[in-house]
């Protein structure tokens, strides 16, 4: 499967930071996260999310005909709260990049994660993970499992394009790009 797409701007946003890697022919170009504040309130947050994408877009894309945004969905969430503030990030994100006229499309965790080869976890890496941390708490286990394929993440981006990076908010756009790169 080839390239299908030249220009491809990767985002992963959550309701403090903004995650983003612009892709060229697949090969990463730039890329970065906006700490947006975790002591500031949500509209706060979604003022300097929008002003961050203008920037973004302003200081990075000469030619906004030919780009194609990958925004990774939403995922369900418990909590009332944060899926209203979350509702509202995308919004805010994915309005700011429409009124450039940048196609916008959405792509879900799996399915990206799954594009470059980051299956969900085995169940002998599970249990391997649960005995590692006997007497504690599911959701802290849980939260083990989803840092163990954050840095597996971490780990392709390494391997693919040879750049080391810490943020796994920004590993992660860069595979959300690299699924549009090839998916159009």
């Amino acid at each position: 499967m080839g390239i299908k797409a030249r220009h491809v701007l990767g985002i992963d946003a959550s309701t403090h930071t903004l995650a983003f890697c612009f892709m060229e022919d697949g090969v990463p170009q730039w890329w970065g996260e906006v700490d947006l504040g975790t002591g500031k309130d949500t509209h706060t947050r979604l003022g300097e999310a929008f002003a961050s994408i203008q920037a973004i877009l302003d200081s990075t894309l000469k030619d906004t005909d030919h780009v194609i945004c990958y925004i990774e969905s939403a995922v369900k969430i418990n909590n009332i709260k944060t899926t209203i503030n979350l509702s509202y990030m995308y919004g805010i994100i994915i309005g700011a990049i429409a009124s450039r006229g940048i196609l916008v499309r959405e792509v879900s965790p799996i399915t990206w994660q799954n594009f470059i080869g980051n299956r969900s976890l085995t169940p002998q890496e599970k249990k391997k993970i649960v005995s590692e941390n006997k007497g504690l708490s599911r959701s802290t286990v849980n939260n083990k499992i989803r840092k163990f394929r954050k840095q597996r993440t971490i780990n392709w981006v390494k391997e693919t394009f040879d750049i080391e990076l810490e943020s796994n908010n920004v590993s992660d756009s860069f595979g959300i790009s690299h699924f549009g790169a090839y998916h159009g």
